[in-house]
């Protein structure tokens, strides 16, 4: 058995091979995110505001939120700044929400760049503004055309390989207990005492070093 002294040893030796991972992650392998948040205000017009006024304007909330991320919004705020990424790229490092109880839309940008997620978040304000004036202009709007999408919807194929490689492992651990339980081979004394029911005074072991010379003089 081990002694408490040597338990201790192997839990700080453990600690410290995982503080080491970690430091190497942090170090080389981690990339570094910089997000940059940029504040919407929506105004109205009227100095009066009654509920309903409110009402329209978590709507109007909602609409911008929809309006920002869209599609031409995204893909002229890549074009204005001629960065190489793509659509989906920039759509899953931006996420836009309202703040609580006011009429301010945030938007926050994350980069692998401090710089590019504060001109991004800047231009997409910029962007988002125009579309929104341009559409109040024109009943009704077209905000995003349809696209075409070549990622199919029903069935993922990481989900069918883990699905097959599940299902394999359950057939192979399945296999080897049913295997093991139809095995009706004697292996050791207590199968025999188990199987006789009488006490076995003795047994004779296995000599490895006779077995192995056998195994030579075979090959010979």
């Amino acid at each position: 058995m081990l002694s408490y002294k040597k338990y201790w040893y192997i839990c700080v030796v453990t600690i410290l091979v995982g503080a080491l991972c970690a430091a190497f992650y942090l170090w080389k392998i981690e990339v570094p995110q910089y997000q940059a948040t940029a504040l919407i205000y929506m105004r109205d017009a009227n100095t009066q505001i009654s509920v309903s006024d409110l009402q329209l304007n978590s709507e109007l909330s909602s609409d911008y939120m929809v309006i920002f991320k869209s599609r031409p919004v995204l893909n002229r705020v890549i074009a204005d700044l001629a960065l190489n990424m793509t659509y989906d790229q920039l759509n899953n490092s931006t996420s836009i929400s309202t703040i609580e109880d006011t009429r301010i839309i945030k938007i926050t940008v994350t980069n692998t760049s401090a710089k590019t997620a504060a001109d991004l978040a800047n231009q997409l304000v910029e962007r988002g503004i125009d579309t929104v004036e341009e559409i109040k202009s024109k009943q009704p709007y077209t905000v995003e055309k349809a696209v075409v999408n070549n990622n199919k919807i029903n069935t993922s194929n990481k989900k069918v390989l883990l699905m097959g490689m599940l299902l394999g492992l359950v057939a192979g651990v399945g296999g080897l207990f049913i295997q093991f339980m139809l095995n009706d081979k004697v292996r050791s004394i207590d199968d025999i005492e188990k199987t006789l029911g009488v006490p076995v005074l003795a047994g004779i072991g296995e000599n490895k070093d006779l077995a192995k010379s056998r195994k030579g003089g075979r090959k010979k």
